[in-house]
C-alpha cells in the first residue's frame, strides 16, 4: 500500500538500519530495476520519499487508486496493458508491479466490484484526500484518533 512508501520515507530519515527498510527498499528496487530505472534514478526516488513522506504517500495512493479503478473495467489483457502504459510517466509508475494490482482487481471483481469505481462513498473519500495538504494527517485525525481503544 501507499503507507509502505510513507514508512520507508520516515524510516530513511530516522531509523536507516530498520529491517523493514531492508526488505521494502530491496523489493522496491527490484520493481524499479525491472521497469528500467537506473540505480541513480532509484536513489533520487528514495531521496524524494525521505524528504516528503506525506507527499510520497499521497502520490502513490492516488496512483494505486487511479490504476486500480481503470483496470477494474478492462475487458482483456491488451486493454489492461494500455492502462498500465498510461501511468508509465508517473513518478511511482516503475513501482506499480511491486503492488500486484492484479490481485486487488481480481478480488474486487469477485467480491466487491462496487468498491472501486461505482461506489460514490469511495470516490468522495478519494476527492477529500486529494484536496488535503497532508492526507496522512487527515487519515490520522479522521480515522485513527476517533477510534476507541479497548
Amino acid at each position: 500500500s501507499a503507507f509502505d512508501v510513507y514508512l520507508v520515507g520516515r524510516l530513511l530519515g530516522h531509523a536507516p538500519a530498520s529491517s523493514f527498510l531492508e526488505s521494502q527498499v530491496e523489493a522496491m528496487a527490484d520493481a524499479a530495476n525491472a521497469a528500467g530505472v537506473s540505480e541513480d534514478d532509484f536513489e533520487k526516488m528514495l531521496d524524494g520519499i525521505a524528504k516528503d513522506p506525506e507527499r510520497a504517500f499521497e502520490q502513490l495512493r492516488q496512483l494505486l487508486f487511479d490504476v486500480s479503478c481503470a483496470l477494474l473495467s478492462c475487458a482483456d489483457a491488451a486493454i489492461a496493458m494500455n492502462v498500465m502504459e498510461r501511468f508509465d510517466s508517473h513518478p511511482f509508475g516503475p513501482l506499480l508491479h511491486h503492488y500486484e494490482l492484479s490481485t486487488w482487481v481480481l478480488y474486487a471483481r469477485a467480491y466487491a466490484s462496487h468498491a472501486l469505481g461505482a461506489d460514490e462513498r469511495v470516490r468522495m473519500i478519494d476527492r477529500e484526500l486529494r484536496s488535503e495538504s497532508d492526507s496522512v494527517e487527515f487519515l490520522r485525525a479522521r480515522w485513527i484518533a476517533n477510534q476507541s481503544v479497548g
